[in-house]
C-alpha cells in the first residue's frame, strides 16, 4: 500500500467515525426533540386543564350568585304583586262603598218627599 492510499484509508476511517458520531448526535437530538414536545404538551395540557377548571369554578360561582339574585328579585316581585292585589281590592271595595253610600243618600233624599204625597182614601 502506498502512503497516499494509507492516508486515504485513514481519512475514510476518520470520515466514517465522524459520520457515526453525527448519526448518534442526530438520534440524540431526535430523542431530545420528542422529550421537549412531550414536556411542552404535558405542561400545556396541565395549564389548560387548570385554567379550564378555574374558569368553570368561577363561572359556577357567578351562576349561583346570579340565581340567588334572581330568586330575591322573584320574591320581591311576588311581594309587590300581592301588595298591589290588596291595594286594588281595597280601591274597588272603597269605590263600591262610596257608590252604595251615594245611592243610599240619593234614596234617602228622594224618598222623603214621596212620603209626603197624600194618600187617596177609598
Amino acid at each position: 500500500m502506498t502512503p497516499d492510499e494509507k492516508k486515504l484509508y485513514a481519512l475514510m476511517a476518520v470520515a466514517e467515525q465522524q459520520q457515526n458520531l453525527v448519526n448518534q448526535a442526530v438520534k440524540e437530538l431526535q430523542i431530545t426533540k420528542e422529550h421537549i414536545q412531550s414536556t411542552i404538551a404535558g405542561q400545556t395540557h396541565h395549564t389548560v386543564s387548570k385554567s379550564l377548571n378555574t374558569g368553570l369554578q368561577e363561572g359556577t360561582a357567578e351562576l349561583i350568585k346570579t340565581a340567588k339574585a334572581l330568586g330575591r328579585l322573584n320574591n320581591s316581585i311576588e311581594s309587590a304583586r300581592d301588595q298591589l292585589s290588596w291595594k286594588l281590592i281595597t280601591i274597588v271595595l272603597g269605590i263600591f262603598a262610596i257608590l252604595m253610600l251615594g245611592i243610599i243618600w240619593l234614596f234617602s233624599v228622594y224618598i222623603k218627599p214621596l212620603g209626603n204625597i197624600p194618600q187617596i182614601e177609598s
